[in-house]
């Protein structure tokens, strides 16, 4: 699923996508080609945008059960992974920087960054009134999202189900916040 929203603050416009992508169940090789045309969609979205906006604020978020560097992140919807020379209608994956050293989801005992968040250059950059930059994605590990890990040590989610048996914990993944500054213009010395 792919919800698409224009927010207008203070007269300028922001497309933001929600996303949640098909799962990975019934195994990753058999379900990719699910999240690859879901990628497909959401960029020829994108892309349309940009046709007829080239300076669009965009920010894409959601659950897209594929981490920052599967082939639909980095082939089918072009996020990119570095910043330098990055132009404004390009797309870049803010959580990229945090792949190895942090996870917003656990499978078998290892965290993975299922959740993302990618951004169009001119929102990097600021040029068009929003701005924001790498470190103000963040995964929210609250401790009480958290609970002691048995099996694999340190740390697991805290469920709401685990199967079909009710845990009373929160959820299967952490959530991530994005910090979006909207820049007024400033006065002319």
């Amino acid at each position: 699923d792919i919800l698409h929203v224009e927010a207008l603050f203070r007269k300028k416009k922001i497309h933001i996508f929600i996303n949640h992508w098909p799962s990975r169940y019934g195994g990753h090789l058999v379900t990719v080609p699910k999240r690859n045309r879901a990628a497909d969609i959401l960029r020829t979205h994108v892309d349309s945008i940009f046709r007829s906006e080239p300076d669009a604020n965009i920010a894409i978020l959601g659950d897209f059960n594929d981490h920052p560097n599967d082939e639909s992140m980095l082939e089918h919807l072009r996020a990119k992974t570095d910043t330098a020379n990055l132009p404004d209608t390009a797309l870049y994956n803010m959580m990229w920087p945090k792949m190895g050293s942090e996870g917003t989801h656990k499978y078998q005992g290892h965290w993975g960054i299922l959740d993302q968040i990618v951004i169009s250059g001119n929102v990097l950059h600021g040029t068009n009134k929003f701005k924001t930059s790498p470190k103000n994605a963040v995964i929210f590990k609250a401790p009480f999202l958290l609970e002691e890990d048995r099996t694999h040590l340190g740390k697991k989610l805290n469920r709401t189900y685990i199967g079909m048996r009710y845990n009373g914990g929160y959820s299967d993944h952490l959530p991530i916040l994005l910090d979006l500054q909207f820049q007024e213009k400033q006065a002319v010395k």
